[in-house]
């Protein structure tokens, strides 16, 4: 076996500061930042079969099940920016062994699971006027950082 990977998995509550530990850790650590999110847009625009797999459940409104997801994210490992490792921001949603028996199979591990914790009140405070822009995927608060033009 090679050299070990370095995978990290984020934990916390939407609002604690995952994405912005991660973006922190990606400059520090030289490893892609994968959010779960973008995983399922990436693996369907590449149409790989984990991808579309995942589309027909969300053509039907429903979530896909953590297999399915799991096969995403590992597809998702495979590719060559993930060649030292990742950042996985948003998943597991579940508690499931699956991923880290995924890993297993390939010889890797979860090198860590940081838990980002913040007060009620504080996340509260963060997601009140929280903005995504649709195309960049940049996040803005109305009060620490909001957009340069409101609404957009």
């Amino acid at each position: 076996m090679g050299r070990e990977l370095l995978y990290l998995e984020l934990v916390g509550a939407p609002g604690a500061g995952e994405g912005t530990l991660a973006v922190l850790l990606t400059d520090r650590l030289g490893i892609l930042h994968v959010l779960s999110g973008d995983l399922f847009r990436e693996s369907l625009e590449k149409e790989t079969e984990p991808g579309i797999l995942a589309k027909s459940y969300r053509d039907r409104g429903e979530l896909a099940p953590d297999n399915v997801t799991i096969a995403v994210v590992m597809d998702r490992l495979t590719w060559h920016d993930c060649e030292r490792g990742a950042i996985l921001d948003g998943f597991p949603h579940t508690l499931t062994l699956g991923l880290e028996k995924a890993l297993a199979e390939r010889g890797h591990r979860i090198s860590a699971a940081p838990c980002v914790r913040v007060s009620e009140g504080t996340l509260l405070a963060r997601q009140d006027g929280r903005w995504t822009c649709k195309q960049c995927k940049v996040v803005c608060y109305q009060r620490l950082n909001p957009p340069k033009v409101c609404g957009v």
